[in-house]
C-alpha cells in the first residue's frame, strides 16, 4: 500500500517540518488579523473616548429623553465644525432595534444613494443625497446615529471608524 509520504516523495521528517510550518503560519495569522474578529459593541466609555479623541465634546442628554422607558444613556457628541453624533443605550436589544427602525423611518431614502446591512445583532444604514447624509448603526442594545449636511459627514465617519463601525 502506498502512503501519502511515499506517494508525495516526502520523508517522515519533511512531514514534521511541513506540519510545524503550518502551525506557525496559523498562529501568525491569528496575531496579524485581529481586525477580522467580530465587531464589539461600543460602550459609554469607548464612545466618549473615541469622540473626544476625534475632536467632539460629549454631553449626557439622557434626562431630555425620558419618554423611552428602557433608555439607559443618551449622549450627544458635537464637533466644532457642526457635526453631531448621538449614542443611545437601551436596557435590551429589542428596544434598540425598535429605536433604529423608528429613526430610519423618518429618513427619506428615495433620493441619492444608500446602503444597508441587516442581521439579528447588527444593522447599519448609510445614505447621502441632496446635500444631506445620514448614518444609523445598531449593535445589540446600542444605537449610534448622525445626520446633517453632507459637508459635515467626515467627522461622523471618522468617529464611527474609530469605534469599528
Amino acid at each position: 500500500m502506498i502512503g501519502f509520504s511515499t506517494f508525495a516523495g516526502c520523508s517522515h521528517s519533511s512531514h514534521r517540518k511541513l506540519h510545524s510550518l503550518f502551525l506557525v503560519g496559523v498562529l501568525l495569522l491569528s496575531f496579524l488579523l485581529p481586525g477580522c474578529s467580530a465587531k464589539r459593541t461600543a460602550t459609554v466609555d469607548t464612545f466618549t473616548k473615541a469622540a473626544e479623541d476625534n475632536g467632539f465634546t460629549v454631553t449626557d442628554t439622557t434626562s431630555g429623553y425620558s419618554t423611552y422607558s428602557s433608555l439607559q444613556t443618551y449622549l450627544t457628541a458635537t464637533e466644532e465644525g457642526g457635526c453631531t453624533v448621538y449614542f443611545v443605550e437601551f436596557e435590551n436589544s429589542q428596544d434598540s432595534l425598535a429605536f433604529y427602525h423608528t429613526t430610519l423611518s423618518k429618513w427619506d431614502l428615495s433620493g441619492g444613494s444608500h446602503t444597508s446591512v441587516d442581521s439579528s445583532t447588527f444593522n447599519k444604514t448609510s445614505m447621502e443625497g441632496g446635500g444631506a447624509f445620514g448614518v444609523l448603526v445598531r449593535m445589540e442594545n446600542i444605537t449610534i446615529y448622525a445626520s446633517g449636511s453632507s459637508d459635515k459627514r467626515a467627522p461622523a465617519d471618522a468617529l464611527l471608524k474609530a469605534l469599528g463601525y
